[in-house]
């Protein structure tokens, strides 16, 4: 009979892990990827299986793929991926992302701050539907850069001739 656990082994669901052997699997598209020590992955269930499988990770990993490691295979769960001390809810917070960006423009080079956030707005940009893309467009604060950045007339210099 399988439980779903909360936790296990010192690991919880949603926890960060980084992966500690090379993973490999097939992708929403059914081909074969290989990910290499280090990649991160995220632990999506714990489950007790009973029997020879006994408790049961799935872990999402590289945003790719997910595997799942049980106690069956013989190799303790920590010898195959560990903590990252990312809690998810920190992981998933735009404010840790933009932190990230002004750690490295400070620690190297400030240019790096800016090209940082390019590319985190360009990765955010690949995933999302354009009705969501269109809910940022109209956001206010999106609207000010866009007009301050001459993408958009500023409405306050439109003639009151221009408004009928």
């Amino acid at each position: 009979m399988r439980t779903h656990l909360p936790e296990a082994f010192g690991f919880k669901n949603g926890q960060f892990v980084r992966m500690l052997v090379e993973t490999t699997g097939s992708d929403e598209h059914d081909e074969e990827k290989t990910f290499p020590v280090g990649t991160t992955g995220v632990i999506d269930t714990i489950e007790n299986f009973g029997g020879k499988q006994g408790i049961a990770f799935t872990v999402a990993i590289g945003g790719a793929i997910t595997n799942v490691f049980d106690e069956g295979d013989g190799v303790p769960f920590s010898a195959v991926f560990a903590p990252l001390g990312l809690e998810r809810g920190r992981a998933l917070d735009v404010e840790t992302y933009i932190a990230a960006a002004t750690t490295h423009g400070e620690n190297d080079d400030p240019d790096h701050e800016v090209g940082d956030l390019q590319d985190l707005l360009r990765a955010a940009f690949s995933v999302m539907t354009e009705s969501q893309i269109q809910d940022v467009f109209f956001r206010h604060e999106v609207q000010n850069v866009l007009v301050s950045g001459s993408v958009l007339p500023d409405p306050d210099d439109a003639d009151e001739g221009d408004a009928q």
